[in-house]
């Protein structure tokens, strides 16, 4: 006789489960029911790290900047004539710091060379022109951003003045020296926009006195404001 399904048993004697249709459900999947182990969210604290890294680049430790600049001129003596354009380029050069037993030097420093030619003034056609030819040293800071990047310093050197259709003309060659400050900010890895203003002191007397210039002033103030623009590499 046939044993009933429930009491067959395999050749262990143990009897196997029975089966019934539908019995079997098969492991429930829902959408997003997997964890996300191996993903992470986009790492943008490092993301701006790199970007801050990349602009600051243009201060690092010997970068050249070879600059263009454009803007204002003015001679502040006594009844000068009113102020005038002016333009310049220069090379300048991040210096590397030197560790001297505890102190470290020129951390953050540049050191230059610039040609400006800028027209002090003009009464009608007679003109009041300045080349100084200059070199300078200047700190460089970082305030907070990497956008913001103001410099003080100093610079010397030699400075070409000329007065032109004034009916009595002169050319001379003086020394001077100066007070540099102003801001950069990056436009990029390449490139940097600032503003560049100056305070000379220079020998402005002239050889005569002059009949539109008067005699000139021996310690004049000669200051200017320029748009600076630079490619770093």
């Amino acid at each position: 006789a046939t044993l009933p399904a429930a009491a067959q048993t395999d050749s262990t004697g143990v009897t196997p489960p029975a089966a019934t249709q539908g019995d079997v459900s098969p492991p429930a999947s829902t959408e997003g029911d997997i964890s996300s182990t191996t993903s992470t969210a986009p790492a943008a604290p490092a993301i701006a790290d790199a970007g801050d890294a990349a602009l600051d680049a243009h201060w690092s430790a010997r970068r050249n900047w070879l600059s263009l600049r454009g803007g204002y001129a003015k001679s502040g003596t006594e009844d000068a004539a009113n102020g005038s354009v002016g333009g310049g380029i220069g090379y300048s050069r991040m210096l590397s710091k030197w560790k001297i037993y505890k102190w470290t030097l020129f951390k953050h420093f540049s050191l230059g060379g610039y040609v400006h030619v800028d027209q002090l003034g003009r009464f009608g056609k007679s003109a009041e022109i300045e080349v100084p030819a200059t070199l300078e040293l200047v700190r460089h800071f970082r305030w907070g951003s990497p956008y913001v990047h103001p410099y003080l310093g100093v610079g010397g050197g030699a400075y070409y003045r000329k007065l032109y259709r004034s009916g009595d003309d002169i050319g001379v060659m003086r020394t001077g020296k100066y007070l540099v400050l102003g801001v950069n900010s990056p436009i990029d890895d390449t490139n940097v926009l600032g503003v560049d203003v100056r305070l000379s002191k220079v020998d402005a007397t002239n050889v005569r006195v002059n009949p539109v210039f008067g005699i000139g002033d021996d310690n004049a103030t000669h200051w200017s404001v320029k748009l600076n623009y630079a490619i770093t590499y």
